[in-house]
């Protein structure tokens, strides 16, 4: 597009506002009043003056924007909120637009065409944090940060410089600026007349504390970080600071720190020694704050230390004893240690082990057994005196005791002569299996003369033992000690007699027998062959007979067997069970109680199921039923003529009854009075054939009657013993029918 155009334009009559619409340009009026009476209107002019640009800020800024060029009109500084921004730039073209703010965003700088406008997206992806340290001296000064986001690694600024110091420094630039001109100035100046005052002379501001140390830190948002201080001289408070960086806005200043100078303590150790360890620690502490070594004149150096708190200093190394100098706190006197080897060897020169070497003197005290070379070597004895003794079984020493001096750094060695006195016997025992018994007290009893000796040991892992001191010319019993040996029952043989003569005895074995801490329970069946499968023994302990210790089926075995039983004299119950049914046999289950004493114990179980009778059922109701049913039915419709045929059956059975029942025929034959008797009373004799032929009984009497007679008949002869049942129950709701005959 042209910078100007002209454009024509006509709208109806009467209009009153005329307006543009071009959102990518700026207008000096975007919209015009104008009137329209009865004549056209010209001279309507809209006027560009410039470009929008919009800007999509994630934080407020300042926005720069430059184009080439040196007129004023192309640059330009704008001062945006957060969110979309609006402004005009005055001239077409390519601009350069470079945020300035606390937030650093994605590019340094972004570019900008009017000839292809667009939205400008600027997102902030760090924050600018800073924190001041201020000392009170000028001193090293390093601050470590480390980040909690693990791809940023850990930044080290420093040494850093005091705000004094670069004050000071800008201070004498431009003192030497001004020399450099006045200089300038008095060259030009040589033709014309002479200067005579004095030169002036400036200086610099003197560097006086507190002093300030700044750094700063470009953050993410939402990280949290570490800012250390260190320094050669200076302690921090607090040591460290920890911070977060939200992002909504300029985190500014996070961290404060103020630095103050340490407490030194230093020393040096007399002669003059290297490698001394010498260790701090606060007073009452149990573990070092500090070690380090001297140097090698002798010296070191510690700190810096919080000069409010009381320490403790040590020193020690290896062949040395470091003993403080009065009056020099931190100083050391050393003394080279001494040392002392002891060579202990037979009267044949053999090297001798298993010698109990004591050595004491002044604050030391050690008793140490020789090895296999029969050496000892005793290092770090302070100078002075000392006291040693040899002692072992069967052996005189000579030297016996000896009391000797050691100079300060000197080294003795001192020989020592066994003599021996008194033999061993060596042996073994084992158990019948020939396995090593270990920890078996054996012992060797004197006889004779020599019944007041006694010696005694205890086997090793492999069952080896050695009796040591057993006098030349005596005889002795090597047995097992009573005592100790409460898992042996017996050796074989109880015994071994030897005497020793001018040498060891080896080869004194013995075989020893363990207690049996097991009890053995066995036990056999008396049954027929075909019950076997059914059958189980359980074994109970006496006080719990809910919970069987154990179970065994026999199968097809009369014999069974249970795991082995501790014997402790515990009491216990065997039980025999069966499957067998008990509708089906009859049958009792033996049980047998005993205690786990002895070794062993068998039981017999005798186990003889009989088979029970099976029940007969002599009712034949159930066949005869439904034949029965339709008989009863066919009387019932004919009645007529079936009734008095059951009447004269029904007397013929109860007599029958009275002549096996006697007293039941009697109450019978009252009973037929007492009904004759209210007969005649509701009906007259006189009118009885009258009386029977006017009632003639209804269908519901006539099946009546039919039931009680099929009753009384199931009740002789027990035909309906299952099948009607229900009939005596329900006999009472049948209405009485009156007497039958």
């Amino acid at each position: 597009l042209c910078h100007f155009c002209c454009f024509l334009f006509t709208f109806p009559s009467l209009l009153k506002s005329v307006g543009i619409s071009h959102e990518e340009w700026c207008w000096k009026h975007k919209s015009l009043e104008v009137e329209v009476l009865d004549a056209d209107v010209s001279g309507v002019e809209f006027r560009q003056i410039g470009y929008i640009l919009r800007c999509s800020l994630s934080h407020a800024i300042t926005l720069e924007f430059f184009q080439d060029g040196s007129k004023p009109e192309n640059v330009g500084v704008y001062n945006l909120s957060k969110g979309v921004n609006r402004f005009c730039l005055s001239k077409p073209g390519v601009y350069k637009v470079t945020p300035r703010s606390c937030h650093q965003f994605e590019q340094d700088f972004y570019t900008y065409d009017t000839s292809s406008p667009s939205i400008l997206t600027l997102t902030a992806v760090r924050h600018h944090m800073t924190g001041l340290i201020t000392t009170d001296k000028i001193l090293d000064v390093t601050v470590t940060i480390k980040s909690s986001i693990e791809s940023e690694p850990a930044l080290v600024l420093g040494p850093l410089r005091s705000l004094e110091e670069q004050r000071q420094e800008q201070q004498l630039q431009e003192i030497q600026l001004r020399r450099q001109e006045r200089e300038r100035r008095a060259a030009g100046e040589e033709g014309g007349a002479k200067d005579d005052s004095p030169p002036v002379q400036e200086k610099a501001d003197e560097l006086t504390g507190p002093f300030h140390y700044e750094f700063s830190y470009w953050a993410r948002a939402g990280e949290k970080i570490t800012v250390t201080p260190s320094s050669k001289e200076l302690l921090f408070y607090p040591s460290e600071v920890e911070a977060t960086i939200t992002g909504e806005s300029c985190p500014g200043r996070l961290v404060d720190i103020i630095g103050r100078a340490g407490l030194f303590l230093e020393g040096k150790v007399s002669p003059e020694l290297q490698g001394v360890e010498i260790s701090i620690s606060e007073r009452g502490a149990a573990a070092p704050l500090i070690t380090v070594a001297t140097n090698e004149v002798g010296a070191y150096s510690v700190g810096p230390l919080h000069s409010d708190r009381q320490y403790d200093i040590t020193a020690k190394r290896e062949g040395f004893v470091l003993s403080p100098v009065d009056g020099t706190p931190g100083d050391f006197k050393a003394f080279a240690l001494a040392g002392v080897t002891f060579k202990i060897k037979s009267e044949d020169g053999q090297p001798l082990s298993g010698v109990l070497l004591s050595l004491s003197g002044g604050n030391f005290r050690s008793n140490l057994l020789t090895q296999d070379t029969g050496v000892l070597t005793f290092n770090n004895l302070s100078p002075g005196q000392y006291y040693f003794k040899p002692m072992m079984k069967e052996f005189r020493f000579e030297p016996a005791s000896q009391m000797i001096t050691v100079e300060e750094g000197q080294n003795l060695s001192i020989d020592i002569t066994g003599v021996k006195t008194a033999y061993s016997c060596y042996g073994t025992v084992q158990s019948l299996s020939g396995d090593a018994e270990r920890d078996v007290a054996v012992e060797a009893v004197g006889q004779g003369d020599c019944s007041l000796y006694s010696e005694d040991t205890v086997t090793d892992e492999e069952g080896r033992f050695r009796l040591r001191g057993l006098l030349p010319g005596c005889k002795y019993l090597i047995q097992l000690r009573a005592e100790g040996n409460d898992h042996i029952e017996r050796a074989l043989p109880q015994h071994r007699a030897i005497e020793v003569s001018s040498s060891d005895i080896e080869g004194v074995n013995i075989i020893a027998c363990r207690q049996i801490n097991h009890f053995d329970l066995s036990g056999n069946i008396i049954t027929s062959a075909e019950h076997l499968p059914t059958l189980s023994v359980k074994l109970y302990r006496s006080d719990n007979l809910d919970n069987p210790i154990n179970s065994v089926s026999l199968g097809q075995s009369l014999f069974f067997h249970f795991p082995p039983l501790d014997r402790d004299g515990e009491s216990y119950v065997l039980m025999l069970y069966s499957t067998l049914s008990r509708s089906q046999f009859d049958y009792t289950l033996p049980q047998v109680s005993f205690t786990s004493s002895g070794y062993h114990k068998h039981v017999t179980l005798t186990f003889k199921p009989t088979r029970k009778v099976p029940d007969q059922d002599v009712a034949q109701g159930s066949y005869i039923a439904l034949p029965l049913t339709l008989l009863l039915l066919l009387a019932g419709y004919n009645h007529e003529k079936v009734i008095p045929l059951l009447l004269q059956l029904v007397s013929r059975i109860q007599g029958v009854r009275s002549m096996s029942q006697s007293s039941t025929d009697s109450a019978a034959v009252e009973e037929a009075k007492r009904q004759a008797k209210r007969q005649k009373a509701r009906h007259p004799t006189n009118q009885r054939d009258v009386g029977l032929r006017e009632q003639r009984p209804t269908p519901h009497r006539r099946f009546a009657l039919v039931l009680r007679l099929l009753v009384t008949c199931s009740a002789c002869h027990g035909v309906f013993r299952s099948e009607f049942e229900p009939l005596d129950v329900h006999y009472d709701l049948i209405s009485d029918p009156g007497p039958l005959d």
